[in-house]
């Protein structure tokens, strides 16, 4: 390898580790792994253990996705100083796996937290609710055996309606909505979804879809009374259209802090559902009385 690349390499590293001393714009402390509000109460169906474990993997993935934010944040730090050519090459080496990463978080986790919270809720009303039924939408039965796949409309709407009659469920619903929301992706130009399905923004340079394809409402053109002519639409008409267009790379740092955000938008939603699990899990028999 060059030595030119890897003393460049070294020495960014070395200012890396420094930055990393820098906390986030608000440092947080780690969850617990603990949730003694579940493991005091009495369950059936080995529930206890299916909810401290997907809550443990709720808080892995929130605390994964924070130590992923500070080593963009103190990237950025680096590179923001560099030149050019210097700075594509670190973002390279050691940026875009993680930006990217990052950048996919707030759909999961919105997606991680409705599949923990309709689980959750779901034990608890099977336990302080004498007519509650242990079936789910999608649940496979004599009608369907097959499990049917709910998209993530359905699967909200099962939760909004499987938390309706607990008592302070409305924030956790309403936090979960904000996780994943039109402005994060107005914000990363709907990076996520695009670069899932199509082809989506670059990050930091480089832009992308130069030429777009879209169907538009056909034209004729209508004679006026003065001679001229005007493009009017002809109802139900629709024809293709070609364009120069081209989508533009996010910017580093409003990108990170718009996934910052959603971080912050992500712990309010879990402490909301972990203090909503609470007060009803009080309601449960006493797992030593």
């Amino acid at each position: 390898m060059d030595p030119t690349y890897l003393n460049l390499l070294r020495t960014a590293f070395e200012e890396y580790l420094a930055a990393l001393d820098h906390p986030l714009v608000t440092d947080d402390d780690p969850l617990p792994y603990d949730y003694p509000y579940v493991t005091e109460a009495k369950w059936r169906f080995l529930a206890d253990a299916m909810l401290q474990d997907e809550l443990r993997e709720f808080t892995n993935r929130l605390h994964e996705w924070r130590d992923m934010l500070k080593r963009w944040q103190a990237w950025n730090m680096v590179v923001s100083v560099k030149e050019a050519m210097p700075a594509w090459d670190l973002r390279r080496e050691f940026m875009d796996p993680l930006m990217h990463t990052c950048l996919m978080m707030p759909s999961a986790v919105r997606d991680l937290a409705t599949f923990v919270g309709t689980n959750s809720l779901h034990q608890v009303r099977l336990h302080t609710e004498g007519t509650y039924r242990d079936t789910l939408e999608g649940d496979s039965s004599s009608a369907d055996p097959v499990p049917r796949s709910l998209t993530r409309r359905q699967k909200e709407a099962r939760l909004s309606r499987l938390a309706a009659p607990l008592q302070g469920s409305d924030q956790f619903i309403s936090r979960l909505r904000q996780i994943d929301d039109e402005t994060n992706r107005t914000r990363t130009k709907d990076y996520r979804n695009l670069n899932s399905h199509a082809i989506g923004p670059r990050i930091a340079l480089g832009h992308t879809r130069m030429v777009t394809r879209k169907t538009v409402p056909a034209t004729r053109m209508e004679p006026q009374a003065d001679g001229t002519g005007r493009l009017v639409e002809i109802p139900g008409n629709y024809i293709a259209s070609y364009s120069f267009g081209g989508l533009e790379p996010l910017d580093l740092e409003v990108a990170r802090a718009a996934n910052f955000e959603q971080y912050i938008a992500s712990r309010k939603c879990f402490d909301s559902f972990t203090a909503l699990l609470k007060v009803h899990c009080a309601k449960l028999p006493r797992a030593d009385a």
